[in-house]
């Protein structure tokens, strides 16, 4: 299996990737994989375009993935459509859209996290895209403006209201933040003796260090 690449990770301090893998459900031209229904679309709207040079950065990256070049150019200009529709999402269904991976390799696909109604929403945004039949989507908790929210109340809580240094990231594929604190009890301890509470979503991790110095 290929790597996971987070795209849109919103952080503060430390960021930290990860993957996630399973059978989701996967949309093929706007209908579920499977589908008995011919599809409607012409074959060129469904093919990247890829040209120009190769650089030596896309060689070695093919070669990491065990993939050959041209394969590995494919699927960047689809990592660069996915992109584009990950800020179109964004932009029109912040409520429930919670982000969004992709994964190079033998099996290229993008992962989509939406709070509800996940594969009625990008049907429409995928169809008859070079897109169609690489999109999985899944199921989470909380879209990302939600997420966003959280990390910046508790953010503020641990280092504004508490004074403790703290460095925060959002993983995606766990759908929370996270605030990394190098004493978790002195946070807790804080936090109990000032009276407050994380935001939803918010997991507080201990580290070694920060990614900041103090």
């Amino acid at each position: 299996m290929g790597r996971c690449w987070l795209v849109t990770v919103v952080a503060v301090g430390l960021v930290a990737l990860a993957a996630a893998c399973g059978p989701p459900p996967s949309l093929d031209n706007g209908r579920e994989t499977g589908s008995a229904e011919p599809s409607p679309c012409p074959a060129e709207l469904t093919r990247p375009t890829v040209g120009g040079k190769v650089f030596p950065e896309q060689s070695w990256a093919a070669r990491e993935e065990g993939i050959s070049v041209e394969k590995f150019r494919r699927q960047e200009a689809l990592a660069n459509a996915a992109g584009r529709l990950g800020a179109k999402l964004d932009k029109n269904v912040p409520e429930t859209f919670a982000d969004l991976e992709i994964e190079y390799g033998p099996r290229f696909r993008v992962i989509k996290y939406f709070t509800r109604d996940g594969e009625e929403t990008v049907r429409p945004y995928v169809r008859c895209t070079p897109l169609a039949g690489h999109v999985e989507v899944r199921t989470v908790e909380a879209s990302m403006e939600e997420l966003s929210a959280a990390q910046n109340e508790a953010h503020r809580i641990v280092t504004d209201d508490l004074g403790i240094r703290a460095d925060s990231d959002i993983d995606i594929t766990k759908n929370r933040v996270e605030i990394y604190v190098t004493d978790k009890e002195r946070l807790k301890a804080a936090m109990r003796e000032a009276g407050e509470e994380m935001p939803e979503h918010v997991t507080v991790v201990e580290v070694e260090q920060l990614a900041r110095p103090d």
